[in-house]
């Protein structure tokens, strides 16, 4: 998610997030930058990558293997 993705009224991931949610698909939402969740899905647990594209010290490697188990696993407890 980011401000430009699901921005109001034009932000096309919202089209995405309704048709997906309609069609009972799971939802993860992966946040790379700071903003309010859209509504539909305030109460799913994200994951934070925002340091990856932030601070230098935290490698994107770490964070995208921890989104692979989590995808696979199912395993959302963060």
């Amino acid at each position: 998610m980011t401000l430009h993705s699901v921005r109001r009224p034009d932000g096309f991931c919202l089209n995405e997030l309704t048709h997906a949610i309609m069609s009972y698909f799971p939802i993860f939402p992966v946040m790379i930058q700071m903003r309010a969740n859209p509504l539909s899905i305030c109460r799913i647990q994200w994951l934070d990558m925002m340091e990856c594209f932030l601070h230098e010290n935290t490698p994107y490697s770490v964070k995208f293997e921890r989104l692979l188990a989590a995808l696979e696993d199912r395993n959302w407890d963060f």
